[in-house]
C-alpha cells in the first residue's frame, strides 16, 4: 500500500526534535505536512510551539493532527508517504523509526545517531548528511516514490520483532 500524499512528523513538539524544520522541508518540497504529538507543559517548549509552529498551521499545507493515540498512530504513519526525522539532536533509540517501519512508511533523517543503523539509504529511506540541513532533505521528499514500503516492514520484522529484541 502506498501513501495517500503526505509528509508525516511524530513526536514531542520540542526544539531538538525539529518539528519547526519539518515546517520548513514541507514548505520547500510544497509537499503537505501533518503533525502529530504534544506540546510539553512547559514555558520553553509552550512558547516554541507558539512562535515557532502555530504561525504555520494552515490546515493547508500545515496541518496540526495533536496526540495520536497507537491505533491513530498506526493510521497515521501507514497512510503516510515518509516520516521526517529532522531533528539534530543525539536520538539514542527512536521510537517512532519503528512504529513508522512496522507500517510500512519509508524515513528521511539526517545521518546521524541511531538512524544509520537502521536506515539503509535509497531502500527504505534517505540519510542526509546534516551539513545539507533542510534543503538536503527537502530534495529527497521528491523521490520517496523510488522507496520500497516492503523493505520498510521487513526492516521493523528482522530489526524490531520481538522475537529478535529478546533474544540473548
Amino acid at each position: 500500500k502506498k501513501g495517500t500524499g503526505y509528509l508525516a512528523f511524530l513526536g514531542r513538539l520540542t526544539k531538538n526534535k525539529g518539528v519547526n524544520f519539518a515546517i520548513q522541508i514541507s514548505k520547500l518540497s510544497k509537499k503537505k505536512l501533518k503533525i502529530a504529538g504534544i506540546v510539553p507543559d512547559n514555558k520553553e517548549d509552550k512558547e516554541f510551539f507558539e512562535n515557532e509552529v502555530r504561525p504555520y498551521i494552515d490546515n493547508n499545507l500545515i496541518e496540526f493532527v495533536g496526540k495520536v493515540n497507537d491505533l491513530q498512530k498506526k493510521k497515521f504513519l501507514g497512510e503516510a508517504d515518509a516520516l521526517l526525522c529532522p531533528g539534530l539532536w543525539k536520538e539514542p533509540c527512536a521510537v517512532t523509526v519503528s512504529e513508522s517501519f512496522a507500517c510500512g512508511t519509508p524515513i528521511i533523517a539526517y545521518k546521524i545517531s541511531s538512524f544509520p543503523e537502521l536506515i539503509n539509504h535509497g531502500e527504505n529511506g534517505y540519510l542526509i548528511p546534516k551539513e545539507e540541513g533542510i534543503e538536503g532533505m527537502a530534495k529527497y521528499v521528491n523521490q520517496i516514490h523510488k522507496l520500497s514500503r516492503n523493505a520498510c516492514r521487513e526492516t521493523a520484522e528482522k530489526k524490531f520483532d520481538v522475537k529478535v529484541a529478546t533474544k540473548k
